[in-house]
């Protein structure tokens, strides 16, 4: 994935895809410093795109810097109120801050918004409220990677697009999907 990050940068550098693919991939290597400045380069190129300012706010909850992480995730969250992802984590960087009862109401929030977002269910059963999820949560990068397959197999009349040894696949209700 990293490899093929690097070469749609090559290919456009002035697209965000490239370096928010890229972040995606460091992120997935447990790269986490190294992710940064590739959603940075991202959001340089498209400000307002959600997935962008939530990574930039889970790499600084990752590396440890709670306000950095939070004044990324306020923003994620301000851009799609329904973004409830940064809201959970908002939710552990309380919580491990010792601000319990931020982190609960952070979690109730997101269940307010999506009463199914079972990563904030989790939360609430381990934090002592609630009961337990049927199932518990699926780590973020596992899902896509259950996911991809899926959404692939679903796309009807893609179209593929082949540059060197980059090939995407393009349908208009999906989006782009690299192969």
């Amino acid at each position: 994935m990293e490899r093929k990050a690097r070469q749609m940068i090559g290919i456009d550098n002035g697209r965000p895809a490239g370096h928010f693919a890229l972040g995606l991939a460091l992120l997935r290597q447990e790269q986490t410093e190294a992710a940064v400045p590739a959603f940075l380069d991202a959001h340089a190129l498209e400000p307002d795109y959600v997935p962008t300012l939530y990574n930039v706010g889970y790499c600084f909850f990752q590396l440890n810097q709670p306000d950095q992480a939070i004044t990324w995730l306020d923003r994620a969250f301000q851009q799609d109120k329904t973004y409830v992802a940064a809201l959970q984590i908002k939710g552990k960087i309380y919580e491990q801050l010792g601000q319990r009862e931020k982190a609960i109401a952070l979690w109730q929030q997101a269940l307010s918004i999506n009463p199914d977002y079972e990563s904030a269910q989790y939360a609430l059963f381990e934090a002592g409220i609630g009961s337990e999820p049927e199932e518990p949560p699926v780590e973020r990068t596992r899902q896509l990677q259950q996911m991809t397959p899926l959404v692939k197999a679903r796309m009807s009349q893609p179209r593929a697009y082949h540059n060197g040894d980059v090939s995407l696949t393009f349908d208009p209700g999906v989006g782009f999907v690299h192969v």
